[in-house]
């Protein structure tokens, strides 16, 4: 039985908590980010070097560029999503908050949230199967 849209819509806003809105027809403005996206992206991209900043300090590393490279190199394995008019800002933020659960070193099995990551996962990897 397939889902309603509006089902899969809701759900995905609850997941990702913010709304759905095509990165296509957002404007392209200057930002904090490099690659100069929208506010919004520039916005996610600042909150996801938080984390990185985070996630190195709690792992006490001696070369925190490294991190800071990792950083750049995960925010930038999405900017090919940025290009795919199905893709959505909530796509982009579900995939950030994965990585959030990631990063901040919860142990999924323990917390019981390894199926929710799992399918945050999917709904930024596979956005039209909602």
């Amino acid at each position: 039985m397939h889902k309603s849209i509006s089902t899969i819509l809701s759900r995905r806003r609850v997941l990702a908590g913010v709304a759905v809105a095509p990165v296509a027809a957002l404007p392209v403005t200057a930002s904090a980010s490099p690659e100069g996206v929208s506010p919004r992206i520039g916005k996610l991209f600042q909150e996801w070097r938080k984390v990185w900043a985070g996630y190195g300090d709690a792992c006490d590393t001696d070369d925190i560029s490294i991190m800071d490279d990792y950083c750049a190199a995960s925010f930038a394995a999405f900017q090919a999503l940025l290009q795919e008019p199905s893709v959505t800002l909530m796509d982009i933020a579900a995939k950030a908050h994965a990585l959030r659960i990631q990063m901040d070193g919860c142990c999924l099995e323990e917390r019981d949230i390894g199926p929710i990551y799992q399918d945050i996962d999917r709904l930024a990897i596979f956005p039209e199967e909602g």
